[in-house]
């Protein structure tokens, strides 16, 4: 049975893959990622199992990461000085993001106060799953709203954030493609760096491992030119199954009934981003399709990819994701075990 269901999933390759093909004839951006993941998440609800086996799933990650690495280069890290006011509205705009989305689920849909916390935050879908059950909350309700953001996110933000820029915000981008011998390098490398990086337990540890270790090897002058597209789209494509596959196991009449609140809740959420990262525009003078994807409340490995589907700074990007990533695990838990202990000395 085992066999079977590893025989689907690689029947569910070539499937994913022409739906990537269609969103690339279209137009839409970062085509491979999007279509491969609305097909894939298409084909679990109709009952097609899609499992990526961990180890796969990290390979996959690796080579992205060296991919988004190859954008890194001097002129970008001149943006560092700018960084401290764009951190500092991102962690208001976080705050904020949280704070409206659990006034609509709570106030306007009258959940619980777990359940509405746990579906208003944006990122760490690990831990939010992990203490939602924990705490009590209707962890249905929390794994379709975090996965319908995720979902609309990927499917979204590149025509959102595009429509803001051409990509002026990446420079020195090659497109030469590497040597056999460069690419040797940079997988070994960036194998042991994302391998390392997850080790010591770093939020999206083996693509941000991979990223760092690409970008010092360009920038040291030792790797030059980027990977070729035999390698990247598939990646893409896989990529985009991972997500889609989130939406196994759900039950279309579940699903259904948490369209509308998953739909207004992902634009408050995307809509109080925005607002922040229009604002961080404002006091930092940088584009705002830069600060839009920094601020975006997506997982950081999707969006570090996205900045580089749409050719925008991968490390002004990585370093605000990274950072939304360590407040999100400081405030869940912190926030769910006040809520408890509130709610005990209530009751």
């Amino acid at each position: 049975m085992r066999g079977f269901g590893d025989l689907k999933t690689i029947l569910a390759f070539p499937i994913c893959a022409a739906g990537g093909a269609a969103a690339w004839w279209v137009g839409i951006p970062a085509p491979w990622l999007a279509g491969a993941m609305v097909t894939a998440a298409a084909t679990g609800l109709a009952g097609l199992p899609i499992k990526i086996p961990k180890a796969a799933t990290t390979a996959i990650l690796i080579l992205l990461g060296l991919q988004i690495g190859e954008s890194v280069t001097w002129e970008t890290l001149h943006r560092i000085v700018a960084w401290p006011t764009t951190m500092a509205s991102l962690v208001l705009t976080v705050a904020a993001v949280i704070w409206a989305g659990y006034l609509f689920y709570h106030r306007a849909l009258g959940w619980d106060r777990a359940t509405s916390f746990f579906a208003s935050n944006p990122g760490a879908l690990t831990l939010n799953l992990l203490l939602a059950e924990k705490y009590g909350a209707r962890i249905e309700r929390v794994a379709i709203i975090q996965c319908m953001r995720l979902f609309f996110l990927v499917a979204c933000l590149p025509l959102l954030v595009s429509s803001f820029g051409d990509g002026s915000a990446l420079t020195g981008r090659v497109d030469i493609e590497t040597s056999i011998l460069g690419l040797i390098v940079a997988i070994l490398a960036g194998t042991a760096a994302g391998l390392g990086a997850e080790r010591v337990g770093m939020p999206g540890g083996a693509l941000l491992g991979a990223l760092i270790a690409s970008a010092a090897l360009h920038l040291g002058g030792v790797v030059h030119g980027v990977l070729p597209g035999w390698v990247v789209i598939p990646c893409f494509i896989v990529l985009g199954m991972v997500v889609g596959a989130r939406f196994q196991g759900l039950r279309p009449s579940g699903l259904a009934g948490m369209v509308v609140p998953g739909t207004i809740g992902f634009l408050i959420a995307t809509t109080v981003s925005a607002a922040g990262a229009i604002v961080a525009t404002l006091l930092s003078g940088l584009p705002v399709a830069l600060t839009l994807l920094a601020f975006a409340p997506g997982a950081t490995e999707v969006m570090l990819i996205l900045a580089f589907a749409l050719n925008l700074d991968p490390a002004f990007i990585a370093a605000h994701q990274v950072v939304r990533y360590l407040i999100l695990s400081i405030v869940i838990p912190t926030v769910a075990e006040w809520m408890n202990r509130r709610s005990a000395t209530h009751n």
